[in-house]
This record gives C-alpha cells, structure tokens and sequence, in this order.
C-alpha cells in the first residue's frame, strides 16, 4: 500500500468561489500530487475531511456552517493539519474577535487556525496552501 495523497478542501456555498479557488489550487498543486476536494456545505464537507488535510473553511453556509463544521472536527477527533476560516474582509476584521471566540469555542486546536478574507486573492490562496502543506512555491 501507497501513502495517502495529500488533500485540500475546499468548503464553499458560493459556487463562483469554489470554483475559482479550487481551479487556482488544482493549477499549483495537481502536478505535485495534491488532490483537491470540494463541497458546498458543512454537511458534505463532515462526510469527507480527514486528519492531516488542508481545509479552506467558509463559515457562513447554509444546511451546516463553518462553525458546526469545526465542532464537528473536534467530537470525532478529526485534526487537519491546518483549517483556513474563509469570510468577507469586513467580517473577519471588524468582528475577528467574536469570530476568533466562536472558532476557539467550537475547535480544540485554534494553533491550527488561520484566516482568509474574501474576496480570496489567488496568490494569497497559494501562499496559505504552500506554507501550510510545506511545498515551496
């Protein structure tokens, strides 16, 4: 048996942006033998995330959000090797305390966390998965 490949979610009811950003990641990564991922809402995204996976997670969705997705995570002992919270530039810097609180409330490892402002910049999409994946660009 082979090792498990590595593997981005992408979790993101807006379909223009999922899309595009799994598009972008596809583009940098597929080659390298990342397997890129997607679902439009938290309840697809619980049947498939797995430990050690990238997730880029948006947390205003509807059927399940970001939150239920992170609480999730945490009763089943699902540890990804980084969650990426995704959100309008206005949400994450005038209430990233009140999004930082919910996260922490809702995730056992906020070491794991980091954030993402919408609209997503590709090269700032990029970067996050490099580093976070440890493939230099």
């Amino acid at each position: 048996m082979g090792t498990s490949p590595v593997e981005i979610l992408v979790v993101e009811d807006e379909e223009v942006h999922r899309e595009g950003m799994v598009g972008a990641l596809e583009d940098e990564f597929e080659s390298r033998g990342v397997r890129v991922l997607s679902a439009e809402n938290g309840r697809q995204a619980v049947a498939v995330v797995r430990d050690g996976m990238l997730v880029f997670l948006d947390i205003e969705m509807p059927v399940m959000d970001g939150y239920g997705v992170l609480a999730y995570m945490k009763e089943h002992g699902i540890r990804p090797s980084k969650v990426v919270i995704t959100g309008s530039k206005a949400g994450l810097n005038s209430e990233r305390g009140v999004i930082g609180q919910k996260v922490r409330r809702a995730y056992s490892h906020p070491e794991d966390i980091a954030y993402l402002p919408k609209p997503i910049d590709v090269d700032e999409l990029i970067s996050t998965a490099s580093e976070a994946l440890g493939i230099p660009l």
